[in-house]
């Protein structure tokens, strides 16, 4: 066995790394959402039916945002933003994106979750209420 002898390196050279802020994510939505099946019961969610959930409503910025998130999760987040006083949540959810993400956050996106989000709790329920109750 030889041994490889190699230069001592006693000078540190910072370097500095740019993220690049416009990056240009393509997915294809039918593919995730027809492929994948979800539990009816959004509190049954775990972090990869939500994140497959966000990113199929093309939720990139939210689903790099909930990272981590279950369904039980989304559901505290839902109830948190609906609870709370507006400008809070905004005010929050920017320091977590800008932490998080280095993004500042989309009011366009956190509407759209919103909005979405409602309509899965709304499917949910008529489920629940239209299910036959066994005997």
């Amino acid at each position: 066995i030889k041994e490889l002898k190699a230069s001592v390196i006693s000078e540190i050279c910072p370097v500095n790394i740019h993220l690049k802020k416009d990056v240009n994510t393509t997915v294809s939505m039918t593919s995730i959402s027809s492929t994948f099946i979800f539990p009816e019961n959004i509190l049954d969610w775990n972090e990869i039916h939500v994140q497959n959930w966000l990113i199929s409503h093309g939720l990139l910025q939210m689903s790099r945002l909930f990272t981590n998130f279950n369904g039980q999760s989304l559901m505290y987040m839902s109830e948190i933003i609906e609870n709370i006083h507006i400008q809070q949540v905004v005010s929050l959810l920017q320091d977590d994106s800008l932490r998080r993400t280095n993004q500042n956050l989309s009011l366009v996106e956190l509407s759209h979750f919103r909005s979405l989000f409602n309509q899965q709790k709304q499917s949910l329920t008529s489920t629940i209420v239209t299910k036959p109750t066994k005997k």
